[in-house]
């Protein structure tokens, strides 16, 4: 092999996350990182022999770059230098894939890639073991927010993707009512939309933020609704993701749905024949009466509270107001039906 740099991917013994970076003594960075942050498994870690220092932070950086969001920074009572290289081991196998071909695009076919020789590594102290079993219960500990970072990550993935699949039904994508807290959009599709492209939607649009500080989740598409004329999903976005973004495992991940709504929003605006429907609830599209009506029913469900005198009153209502909206429109004597057509009509829409 040539070169005095090295790239180093090191893979790390019970996983949880694995370690990337740029050094030029590479035995000596094996042996610090295993003695603190171990143990690694030298047999499945890779190393590449660049040519100069720039090179190598060339390619770690594209390395970076394409596996961002899975991205483990550790904390500062862990930090060291290369604190901010640590990575899900669920992108391990893809990683050292993506650094094969990065190498052999950079530098042609004559870049050389091993695995790291296990005599690398120096026998442990009592004080190195007792830093490496510390340093495992730290990860331990931290597997619900890097499993959450994975799903975040899948998510917003399969989010794109679930978006191209159902272009071909889409109808129109309608920025509603905002307020304070978040803006709202809703997506219809036409009524022979699959629902299995709803569930998809519904399925993959959910956030999750897990550590010290903070914890918040919320599915992002609030609701899903299919009728004779469309399907339609329903996205409520908060203003601030503040939640969200003081997390490392949503960290920039609530843009990309926000973004993505917004451009749909612009460039497939809704036709007018569908805005009446749009920021419209069932609750919209009830009477008073009818409203009165549900809102006993649910005072009733959650305190038993009722009795038969409320039922009657409230059969009552509905009666009246059937008979209010049926009424008979009279034709004066010196008048024919014939001369007024509206007339005829049994029912009287203005209410």
């Amino acid at each position: 092999m040539f070169g005095k740099h090295f790239l180093y991917i090191l893979f790390r013994e019970n996983g949880v996350c694995h370690k990337m970076g740029v050094t030029s003594d590479i035995h000596r960075r094996v042996n610090d990182l295993n003695r603190l942050h171990g143990p690694f498994c030298l047999k499945r870690s890779l190393v590449l022999r660049t040519d100069s220092k720039n090179e190598a932070y060339m390619l770690e950086t594209a390395l970076k770059c394409s596996y961002s969001g899975y991205n483990t920074p550790l904390p500062g009572e862990y930090y060291t230098d290369g604190g901010t290289e640590w990575f899900a081991i669920d992108c391990y196998s893809d990683m050292c894939n993506s650094l094969i071909s990065f190498a052999k695009d950079r530098m042609g076919d004559g870049y050389s890639i091993e695995l790291m020789n296990p005599s690398l590594l120096k026998p442990l102290t009592k004080n190195g073991i007792s830093k490496q079993l510390k340093f495992q219960k730290f990860l331990e500990g931290r597997k619900a927010q890097i499993e959450a970072l994975c799903q975040n990550t899948k998510n917003v993935r399969s989010f794109r993707t679930a978006i191209k699949l159902l272009m071909p039904s889409l109808i129109g994508v309608a920025k509603t009512d905002s307020n304070e807290l978040s803006n709202s959009y809703e997506i219809f599709l036409s009524a022979d939309t699959s629902s299995e492209v709803l569930d998809e939607v519904f399925s993959v649009s959910r956030l999750s933020a897990d550590n010290d500080e903070v914890w918040a989740g919320a599915n992002l598409c609030v609701s899903t609704q299919s009728s004779c004329k469309y399907k339609k999903a329903s996205f409520s976005i908060p203003h601030r993701g503040d939640h969200f973004e003081s997390s490392w495992e949503s960290k920039g991940k609530l843009l990309t749905y926000v973004s993505m709504l917004e451009d749909l929003a612009v460039a497939f605006p809704v036709p007018p024949a569908y805005q009446q429907h749009v920021g419209r609830t069932l609750w919209d599209d009830l009477s008073p009466d009818e409203r009165s009506l549900y809102r006993r029913a649910i005072w009733e469900a959650l305190f038993d509270y009722g009795s038969e005198s409320h039922y009657e009153t409230d059969n009552k209502i509905l009666r009246h107001r059937k008979n209010s909206n049926s009424r008979t429109i009279k034709i004066r004597r010196d008048e024919s039906p014939g001369e007024h057509p509206y007339t005829q009509l049994n029912f009287d829409f203005s209410d």
